[in-house]
């Protein structure tokens, strides 16, 4: 056996000593647990990873345009913040009633609040 010497956070170090205590076992028990729950988990995504490549299960998608960054998702959705939380607050109010078809929401006074498109089902 070897012996394996790490720096460590001061925070994280103080949360495995209280799960090993809690554990009732050493953190070194513990450590060597965790490596080696860690490697297993590894080798196992790769031979899954590798038999459904033999299988021929794998698929490649090619995104056809760029993802947006984070600035323009900023420019798209500016304003939207409000608008989300009176509509998420209102829907999860006791003060709505849904039509018979269950594709319409009314408020208390039968004003129609929404309704759902077909390309929302």
């Amino acid at each position: 056996m070897r012996q394996l010497i790490t720096r460590v956070d001061d925070r994280l170090l103080d949360d495995v000593k209280a799960r090993a205590r809690a554990e009732g076992i050493s953190v070194n028990t513990l450590v060597n647990r965790l490596l080696a729950d860690a490697t297993r988990a590894t080798s196992r995504r790769r031979e899954i990873a590798r038999r459904i490549a033999e299988a021929g299960l794998t698929v490649h998608v090619t995104p056809s345009t760029a993802p947006l960054t984070h600035e323009e998702v900023w420019a798209m959705t500016k304003g939207l913040g409000p608008i989300a939380e009176e509509a998420l607050a209102w829907a999860r109010s006791e003060h709505w009633m849904r039509s018979q078809d269950g594709r319409t929401l009314h408020d208390e006074h039968g004003n129609v609040r929404y309704t759902r498109r077909e390309t929302d089902e």
